[in-house]
């Protein structure tokens, strides 16, 4: 609110100062000393979601409203502060917009300069100049005996055009490169000249039919997930900037396959157990229905999801009940190497999106709502291939085992029927920024399952 008179010490801040500004919902409940020791220890993009984060755990939920700044160029506090609040990102929830601003003072724009009269007078005369040596030479030619300009009726420019292409090469035959023969023929004259251009033909091209890209959807025939194409590729998997078990960081191939798009929902997982009821499976490990958290229930022998979380991940789903809804849909878990590369593709990315640090707007993760969103609530956070959700909302199964990098796809640690514990992956509603990295592991039992648990299923391309 610009009314408000800012609470600020007078001065002026130098080039590579950094200013923070924020409202009473932060100073609440975070200490001038922590703010100072967040600002001076970590860039912007950093030290905003960390503040922001301090407060939520402390109470603070609402109001919280930070600006941290690094100045360009040395301007009165006073006057940052009050060219600020007169910004509409200032007011809440556009906050993030500035996360990252770097303050820089504008020059007005100029209007181009005009040449002094000296330098038009000069062009002028060069102007008139010339065009008198070209009416002299013109004059001087028609004066010679015979003299003609090129155009003027006996001399002549011909060309011969490259005869029509009639007929299709016999089959099995390569038409040779196309070539052009120029042949040139001047006159003892300088007003008559013969050109003679030739073109050896070149058959129609038969275009190629374009393969699948990243991204290009498919819906499963079995419960209507949508799919995105992943392209086969190379990646480096694995991160220097994370934990220990991200390294060392190495190089991975893939085969090309599908990914869903999101993660399986409440309402999709909910029509697969009633259909496996109906075939007498047993399905008692596979959903944990007496956590409270679980947003399936069971009654009168039929599942039923809890109103308002159709469109949430089904969560307090194991790992075999995962792993058989994927197969039960004609897929199967993704390896947790299909998975990072998927969320990260082939450049690396830190986070689904890019490197830029995490927001609210990217992602469902603790400075968020405090629970699970629908799935695709934050399609500015969408990976390389169009995957959505795969940093917060709920951490995904995959089928890998837990085991030490470099990963090695033949050394069993993808085969379902060996015991212990499997790769979790892309963070949950209830985690730090450093935990919904693309390239951050954590393992659970398979028979293990919370509300910070769901899946999604891949399909293999033939």
């Amino acid at each position: 609110d610009p009314s408000v008179p800012p609470d600020l010490f007078e001065g002026t801040i130098q080039p590579g100062d950094q200013v923070l500004l924020c409202s009473d919902g932060l100073t609440r409940h975070v200490s001038d000393g922590e703010m100072l020791e967040a600002a001076s220890r970590s860039r912007p993009e950093r030290a905003v979601p960390q503040l922001v984060e301090m407060a939520n755990v402390r109470g603070g939920r609402d109001n919280i409203s930070i600006v941290l700044l690094r100045v360009g160029e040395a301007v009165p506090l006073e006057t940052l502060a009050k060219q600020l609040a007169r910004r509409r990102e200032l007011v809440e929830p556009e906050f993030e917009e500035l996360q990252n601003t770097v303050y820089r003072r504008r020059e007005a724009p100029q209007p181009p300069r005009r040449p002094p009269v000296r330098v038009w007078l000069v062009g002028a005369l060069a102007v008139v100049l010339l065009a008198l040596v070209a009416l002299a030479a013109i004059w001087l030619i028609k004066a010679e005996p015979g003299g003609k300009l090129p155009g003027d009726g006996d001399g002549a420019v011909t060309s011969t055009s490259a005869p029509a292409f009639d007929s299709p090469l016999p089959a099995g035959t390569l038409s040779p490169t196309p070539t052009d023969t120029v042949t040139v023929t001047v006159s003892p004259t300088v007003e008559t000249a013969a050109v003679t251009t030739t073109a050896t033909p070149q058959p129609e091209a038969t275009p190629t039919p374009a393969g699948p890209a990243a991204g290009d959807t498919w819906t499963r025939p079995a419960d209507g997930m949508i799919m995105v194409y992943v392209p086969a590729g190379e990646f480096q998997m694995g991160s220097t900037e994370g934990y220990d078990d991200e390294e060392p960081v190495h190089a991975v191939t893939l085969d090309a396959f599908q990914i869903d798009r999101t993660e399986v929902t409440n309402a999709q997982y909910e029509e697969f157990l009633n259909a496996m009821v109906s075939q007498k499976a047993d399905t008692s490990t596979w959903l944990d229905l007496s956590a409270e958290a679980c947003r399936i229930e069971q009654a009168d022998g039929e599942y039923r999801t809890k109103d308002g979380y159709a469109d949430h991940p089904a969560v307090c789903v194991s790992w075999y009940g995962a792993q058989a809804y994927c197969e039960g849909a004609g897929g199967r878990l993704p390896t947790e190497a299909e998975w990072e590369y998927a969320a990260r593709g082939p450049e690396g990315r830190v986070y689904p999106w890019g490197d830029a640090a995490p927001t609210c707007r990217y992602a469902q993760y603790r400075p968020c709502q405090g629970k699970t969103a629908a799935v695709g609530n934050n399609p500015q956070g969408m990976s390389w291939c169009g995957a959505l959700d795969m940093a917060g909302n709920v951490w995904e199964w995959t089928v890998s085992l837990y085991s030490p990098y470099p990963y090695n796809a033949n050394d069993g640690r993808n085969d379902p029927d060996v015991a212990g514990a499997r790769v979790l992956r892309g963070g949950s509603w209830d985690d730090r920024p450093e935990h919904i990295r693309g390239a951050n592991r954590y393992q659970w039992l398979p028979d293990g399952s919370t509300d910070q648990i769901g899946f999604r299923c891949v399909v293999d391309v033939p």
